[in-house]
């Protein structure tokens, strides 16, 4: 009788211990960012510097801090440049405050400390710069 009571003990322990894991998954999901959009405010090194600061407060309650929060977004060689109509662009195609929309392989969580991400691919909106005369 009392080896029978163990083993339910572990069986329930063990179902608990997995609910448990599944929720704190559930929960760290909401907080990964997929993808987000912003301004280019700093370009240099293969890397466009963006304000993240609403991603760093993602899910936050309460008043959030009055700190501004910039991420680097490394383009690699794999990396996808693109306009919104899907041309392929070249990093040198990007320029200061061009709306762009940043894509990460999987799901990143964006904290005050985890700030530095490579990018999967960087669509460009719209562009900031001038068009050209047309004659």
């Amino acid at each position: 009788m009392i080896a029978i009571q163990q083993k339910t003990l572990v069986a329930l322990a063990l179902t608990l211990t997995v609910i448990g894991f599944v929720v704190l998954w559930i929960l760290e999901g909401g907080k990964t960012v997929k993808s987000f959009e912003d301004n280019i405010e700093t370009i240099q090194n293969h890397e466009f510097i963006v304000n993240c600061s609403d991603e760093v407060n993602r899910g936050k309650h309460g008043s959030n801090d009055d700190v501004g929060y910039l991420c680097n977004i490394n383009v690699t060689n794999e990396t996808n440049l693109a306009d919104v109509d899907g041309k392929q662009l070249r990093f040198e195609d990007f320029a200061l405050g061009d709306p762009i929309r940043i894509t990460f392989a999987k799901g990143k969580n964006i904290s005050k400390k985890n700030r530095a991400f490579d990018a999967s691919e960087v669509i460009r909106l719209q562009t900031t710069s001038p068009l050209p005369d047309r004659k």
